[in-house]
């Protein structure tokens, strides 16, 4: 498996690479990594596939740009077309993870021609339902389940982050134990937020690392989020704005 930097569209993106064959490409959600992918990698490049994991714009080795603006739905599916093409393929398969999905879900609608098969996993398709911009209806959900936020629109503020930011290791810890199958159904966490509360804050302190997930593998998540910091990191709210 190599790492290499690729020159897009206006963008450098890191990218995880190896088999040869028909194109994969694998697109991670938050709070994760071309890492997350390293096993489907493996297994995909065995059985006769070229797989390609990118760092999404914003994370890891990518490119960080500054402005919110600059990470809608319309510049992640683009990176992934710049993508595609830099690697000299004209078609390939598209899945994404969590914010991941509705990256790949849209690489499918609005390229079908580029992208010719499409799978999304945690997130299924949610096509836009709302007259109005989808996060005022998120706010509505909210008010109506009683609750402050939905995590989703608490990320639209300028220091939701900042839990985040204050202690790396505790935070990634959470929020892979939070939203993992192996954690008791009634522990997991329901994006929705109390007054008050952060995102690391409703989830117990008692989190451990996934039962999957190597002490080894999960210190390359913290390493990386330590050196590139949370802020800006794309967590798919610019999508739904």
């Amino acid at each position: 498996m190599d790492r290499r930097l690729i020159a897009t569209d206006g963008l450098n993106q890191s990218v995880l690479e190896a088999g040869e064959g028909p194109l994969v490409l694998l697109v991670h959600g938050f709070p994760e990594l071309a890492i997350s992918w390293r096993a489907q990698i493996d297994a995909l490049a065995e059985a006769g596939y070229r797989a390609v994991a990118p760092d999404m714009r914003g994370y890891g080795a990518t490119d960080r740009p500054a402005r919110t603006e600059d990470h809608s739905i319309l510049h992640l599916v683009g990176d992934m077309v710049g993508l595609v093409r830099a690697l000299g393929e004209r078609s390939c398969v598209v899945i994404g993870h969590d914010w991941g999905a509705s990256v790949a879900w849209h690489c499918a609608l609005m390229r079908p021609d580029l992208f010719t098969a499409v799978a999304g996993l945690s997130v299924p398709f949610q096509p836009r339902r709302a007259k109005g911009p989808p996060i005022a209806a998120m706010r509505a959900i909210a008010a109506r389940a009683g609750t402050d936020d939905l995590y989703i629109t608490r990320f639209q503020d300028a220091d939701a982050h900042a839990p985040f930011e204050a202690d790396p290791e505790t935070a990634l810890r959470k929020m892979f134990w939070a939203y993992d199958g192996a954690t008791p159904a009634d522990q997991r966490h329901t994006g929705f937020l109390k007054p008050g509360q952060s995102m690391i804050d409703g989830v117990s302190d008692g989190a451990t690392r996934p039962p999957w997930m190597s002490g080894d593998h999960f210190a390359e998540y913290v390493a990386a989020f330590r050196a590139g910091g949370f802020r800006g990191r794309w967590t798919g709210t610019a999508a739904w704005t």
